[in-house]
């Protein structure tokens, strides 16, 4: 491949990616196993300090917290089992975008590689997004007084009442 009359050695940088491939091949399964969980925890941190600079993954979270927060706070079943749904249908939402990102990165894949690569990223930012819907539990407090306090702060920040326990 020439550009401007210059050129550009291609095999020597798939060579050298070959042979990271197979020195870690080479390690034994812990140490393979090792290196591939720190990897995956490298990819979530970075996933989790992009989610958190964007506004409106903020908003959401926020909004989507509150949700989570009246799951697991409220008395009343069904206002419960309603705010569980919400959070389920925000994360489903957002896993859809994902797989339909990470489908069409695969079919355009064998055409343009960095094109699929960009589509691989779009679909890891919508899996963060999905995974702000469904936030672990124990993040809001041991207690249902810590949940329902900030549940109350959400409220004061962003404007909305939440449901009442009595069912309507």
């Amino acid at each position: 491949m020439y550009v401007r009359d210059r050129k550009i050695n291609l095999t020597k940088n798939r060579s050298e990616y070959m042979d990271l491939i197979n020195y870690i091949e080479s390690l034994s399964p812990f140490v393979q196993g090792v290196l591939g969980s720190a990897f995956l925890g490298a990819v979530l941190k970075v996933g989790q300090v992009i989610s958190m600079c964007s506004q409106k993954v903020g908003k959401d979270k926020g909004i989507a917290n509150s949700f989570a927060l009246i799951a697991s706070s409220s008395e009343n079943d069904t206002v419960k089992t309603r705010a569980y749904l919400i959070c389920l249908y925000g994360a489903t939402h957002y896993f859809l975008k994902a797989l339909i990102f990470i489908v069409l990165s695969l079919l355009i894949a064998p055409l343009n590689q960095i094109t699929s690569n960009v589509g691989y990223v779009i679909a890891l930012y919508f899996l963060f997004r999905a995974l702000s819907y469904a936030p672990h539990f124990s993040s809001f407090g041991k207690t249902i007084e810590n949940r329902k306090d900030k549940l109350e702060q959400l409220t004061k920040l962003y404007g909305k009442e939440p449901p009442s326990n009595d069912g309507q």
